[in-house]
């Protein structure tokens, strides 16, 4: 799961906006106006899709009179908005298992025990700069550390060190503290350069025979980046167009890109589909075609489906 922007404007506004103020070089006051979503998507260890699975809004809220006088009172955000969307995932799927990735804004007590209490696991980015008492009790129990280093055929070196059971947090008085485990990963040439360096936290007991998966499973969290964000704001999508700005509206478009691109994918899986998109060149052209002949032609409902017609690019 990740969070990222959607709208933002100096001038348009709504009253579910979130706002955000600065002070320009003359002293004068700006605020600017932003709307959010928090995704969730589906991947594999090898990352190669990440699937969209459900989306939850980050917004204000509380929409009282009294409340919009205060601009930051309720200001939403993504943690907050993580909760929500684990909370409902739990509804929705009662007896799915899932491994939750994400980076280091969700490796905090209050995200990491509520996927806990629910029965799931998590591999969250740690930072020495987040988690400073994790870190502390890594340097302090060095003596607790495991250690793997494996060699590919390219190779390159793949270190692993890990440690179980420390602090997430300082404790504090009659106050439990979650324990997780750390591991650090390094990819290392073979002239000695660190090609990738990360570290996660995880609940899940890390031994010799999983360590390589984990660190897998880390890395994998970048496809909700490379895959659901770039091509939603790059490829055609348009995720950061206001298409409108009041009520509920930037979230049903936001939906509705979501269910796009989970076609999209899906069809680059369907051996005829993948061989229409390579003969189109790419993905976005393929569908870029779509559209156009979908604009000018009506079909009738004797037709195949939509998602069955085939192009002609020999000419192109």
């Amino acid at each position: 799961m990740d969070g990222t922007g959607q709208l933002s404007s100096d001038k348009i506004q709504c009253e579910k906006c979130l706002t955000r103020q600065s002070t320009d070089p003359q002293g004068q006051v700006l605020t600017k106006y932003l709307h959010g979503q928090l995704l969730l998507s589906l991947t594999a260890l090898d990352a190669k899709y990440s699937l969209p699975f459900q989306f939850e809004p980050i917004e204000r809220s509380d929409l009282s009179v009294e409340a919009a006088e205060t601009q930051y009172s309720k200001n939403d955000c993504e943690l907050n908005a993580a909760k929500r969307a684990i909370q409902k995932l739990k509804i929705n799927f009662p007896k799915r298992s899932f491994c939750f990735l994400g980076d280091n804004l969700f490796a905090a007590q209050s995200v990491t025990e509520l996927i806990r209490a629910n029965g799931w696991h998590f591999i969250f980015t740690a930072k020495p700069e987040r988690n400073k008492e994790l870190f502390f009790m890594w340097e302090y129990l060095k003596d607790r550390r495991q250690c793997l280093l494996k060699k590919d055929n390219k190779g390159h070196k793949h270190h692993y060190r890990w440690t179980e059971g420390l602090p997430l947090k300082q404790a504090k008085f009659k106050e439990s503290v979650p324990k997780v485990n750390l591991l650090f990963y390094e990819e290392i040439s073979e002239q000695g350069e660190v090609i990738y360096k990360s570290s996660w936290t995880t609940d899940i007991n890390i031994e010799s025979k999983n360590v390589m998966q984990i660190a897998k499973a880390g890395r994998a969290r970048f496809s909700i980046e490379n895959r659901n964000f770039n091509e939603q704001k790059n490829l055609g999508f348009q995720s950061e167009h206001s298409f409108g700005h009041f009520g509920n509206l930037p979230n049903v478009f936001f939906g509705l890109q979501q269910i796009a691109q989970l076609i999209t994918e899906l069809f680059r899986f369907w051996k005829p589909g993948a061989d229409w998109i390579k003969q189109a060149g790419s993905k976005r052209r393929y569908f870029e075609t779509l559209a156009v002949l979908m604009a000018h032609t009506i079909l009738s409902v004797d037709e195949l489906p939509i998602l069955y017609l085939k192009f002609d690019f020999s000419s192109a």
